[in-house]
């Protein structure tokens, strides 16, 4: 199985696994609560709990389990598999820790020390459990691969272009329905002299994008030196963190190899990255 979709179902499984800790974790403070006392039955509330929140909740851990030792397999990582088997059981239930709750003394919260462990595990391997920082990063593997695209999106539009505000404006259609908190994004790229304000901005990957049209070879080399002197512009707004400069030209008028030599030439910061497409 596909890694990348292993690791989203992992993540997915995780989210939800920590969004329903407190609610299990009291369920089983209940139970608890109940065998302390001399009642015969326990109350119907806490029979439907079990149905309700604490086999979900083991499903969840359940498919944590297997998803994590499936993406160990698919990295090639036996070392780790069996490390893995030693820390949380060797089969599937045999580890009973994983509907045990603790509080945190700190806190006074539940947690659960399964996934606490089980996230420290992965980001031991570099596989990151936030879930806010993953799907902001599987964002932004999108948004390059519709940059990348920029040449079949214009010419599937069927609009010819001549000029920057054309080029942007054609893959920005695109954008917006991908990310649609592009449509009137807000920015602080504010200077003494002057406001910067990129082509494109989608807070909800903090990336922004600025497009570039040239028609020769030296206008080409014009507009990489053109950035790279508002580089320093774009800074000072917290909320973009990551920034695409995008260089259309509708005849190959360089090569890319010749691109990318002048392009690091030029020591941009390593949150800027350029791409170089071709019309034709």
């Amino acid at each position: 199985m596909n890694k990348n979709l292993l690791e989203a179902r992992l993540i997915t499984s995780l989210t939800e696994a920590y969004a329903r800790t407190s609610a299990v974790a009291l369920h089983r403070m209940r139970w608890a609560n109940w065998t302390l006392l001399d009642s015969e039955e326990p109350p119907q509330y806490s029979i439907d709990d079990d149905e309700t929140l604490l086999k979900p909740f083991e499903q969840l851990t359940d498919s944590i389990y297997l998803t994590t030792l499936a993406l160990l397999e698919v990295l090639n990582m036996p070392i780790l598999i069996d490390q893995f088997k030693h820390i949380f059981g060797p089969t599937l239930g045999a580890q009973p820790t994983r509907t045990i709750f603790e509080v945190d003394t700190e806190t006074g919260e539940y947690y659960s020390p399964f996934l606490t462990d089980l996230s420290r595990f992965l980001a031991s391997i570099g596989i990151s459990t936030d879930a806010e920082a993953y799907y902001a990063q599987a964002g932004v593997k999108y948004l390059e691969n519709i940059l990348n695209n920029t040449a079949m999106i214009i010419h599937n539009s069927g609009n010819a272009v001549s000029s920057e505000a054309q080029v942007y404006n054609s893959v920005k259609q695109v954008i917006e329905a991908v990310f649609p908190d592009t449509a009137k994004p807000r920015s602080n790229f504010i200077k003494l002299a002057q406001e910067y304000k990129p082509d494109i901005l989608i807070p909800s990957i903090a990336t922004a994008v600025e497009y570039k049209y040239a028609t020769t070879p030296e206008k080409l080399k014009a507009t990489i030196g053109q950035i790279a002197e508002d580089v320093l512009g774009y800074t000072g707004d917290d909320d973009y963190r990551l920034f695409y400069a995008v260089f259309y030209v509708t005849d190959d008028l360089i090569g890319k190899e010749r691109f990318n030599a002048i392009w690091e030439e030029k020591n941009f910061p390593q949150n800027w990255k350029a791409l170089y497409i071709v019309g034709r």
